[in-house]
């Protein structure tokens, strides 16, 4: 069962590497082969005779932490192209449905339209890749999940060139309102099956990697954000627009972990940590603002606002990683139980018998003790001469 284990998570790193690809891919590639190389030797050692017990627990010990390597670079990688890739699944949609509609002259508008196609129909086989990515890894413990991506993923690409077919109609008859109709039925049944993806991807992710990614992403956009605002406004309008957009992600995420809690005080600082994040979000928007339109009362205004909230994610993050900690190994020497006091008190000795047969020691002829200094052992003394003498006439009598 142990090897079949191992094997497992071979496999899900082989299908990983080959799927990603890259730098990454080759990572994880790598790490698979030091796994199968250490479950070999591993293997070796199991069947050599000669082999001491502290050598077979050290190969054991080292393909453990060779393959919880593996299975770290594996999960964080899925994290890491959820947050990236799911952050925004409808603004390629909004934007290819935009162009479509734009009043510009025929040459231009299809030129337009054409380029925003290509980019939604890349976000549509992204999120479908990272889906499959996510089937490879994150979906051992539930088998109707794995099933359920396969059957949306399917579904978002059947959907995705009926998106752009019905666009390219809507881009040339705009004033058509039966075109604008079945537009906008095509990228509901579209929008419906990439929020279906999202949800069953997201149960692939542990939350707690989700929140080490978003808040690194948040971090990095933010910083981003601070950076432009100075040179360029409006791009580092467009990194706070995904720092809001992340932001909501973690609320989403937040909301479902709440969900599954009972009241505990975990439960009471995870929401006090969800409404200051909340409001820290909001506080950006408007600092942002106010910064674009030259209000700001105090110049590190917005500087402040992503700070906070990059901070908030934070807080929700080690909230969360400290809940789930693994508990502390019991110790190898266990001390035995404590036994119960009995409160019975002890039993009695038993009480000597007498009996005929024990020696006397009392000796006749011994001087008698002093009958000045000790007259009491004088007087005892001289009573038991006399029963010993009487003692001794009735049994000569009776001879």
């Amino acid at each position: 069962a142990g090897e079949k284990a191992v094997e497992d998570v071979i496999d899900m790193a082989d299908a990983l590497s080959k799927n990603i690809g890259g730098e990454v891919g080759a990572d994880i590639a790598a790490q698979k082969a030091k796994v199968s190389d250490l479950l070999k030797k591993l293997q070796d050692v199991i069947d050599d005779p000669k082999a001491t017990p502290e050598q077979k627990k050290a190969a054991q010990e080292e393909l453990k932490a060779a393959i919880s390597d593996l299975k770290k670079a594996c999960n964080d990688h899925l994290a890491a192209k959820v947050v990236d890739t799911f952050v925004d699944i409808t603004g390629p949609i909004m934007e290819l449905q935009a162009a479509a509609l734009a009043p510009l002259p025929p040459p231009e508008k299809a030129d337009k339209f054409n380029s925003r196609a290509a980019d939604f129909s890349l976000h549509a086989e992204q999120l479908c890749r990272v889906a499959e990515i996510a089937t490879d890894v994150g979906c051992d413990e539930d088998p109707h999940r794995h099933d359920n991506i396969k059957l949306s993923i399917e579904a978002l690409r059947d959907a995705t060139p009926l998106v752009v077919y019905s666009g390219k109609t809507l881009s040339l008859n705009a004033e058509s309102e039966s075109a604008k109709e079945n537009f906008d039925l095509v990228k509901q049944q579209w929008v419906t099956e990439a929020v279906r993806l999202r949800s069953d991807v997201d149960k692939c992710v542990k939350p707690t990697d989700f929140l080490v990614e978003s808040e690194r992403k948040v971090k990095e956009e933010g910083d981003a954000a601070r950076s432009l605002m100075k040179s360029s406004p409006k791009e580092a309008v467009v990194k706070v627009a995904t720092v809001q957009k992340i932001t909501n992600r973690v609320l989403e995420v937040t909301d479902a972990e709440l969900e599954n809690v009972g009241e505990s005080q975990y439960k009471v600082k995870l929401l006090d940590h969800r409404a200051n994040l909340e409001k820290a979000i909001k506080m950006a928007g408007v600092a942002t603002n106010a910064h674009i339109q030259g209000k700001a009362s105090d110049p590190h205004a917005f500087d402040k606002s992503i700070t906070e909230v990059h901070m908030n994610i934070s807080r929700i993050k080690d909230e969360m990683i400290g809940f789930y900690l693994p508990l502390p190994p019991l110790p190898e020497d266990i001390p035995p139980p404590l036994e119960e006091e009995d409160d019975t008190p002890p039993a009695r000795p038993p009480v000597p018998v007498d009996s005929d047969e024990e020696e006397d020691s009392f000796d006749a002829t011994a001087p008698a003790p002093d009958p000045v200094q000790a007259p009491i052992e004088h007087a005892a003394f001289k009573l038991r001469v006399q029963a010993e003498a009487g003692d001794s006439q009735v049994h000569g009598g009776g001879q």
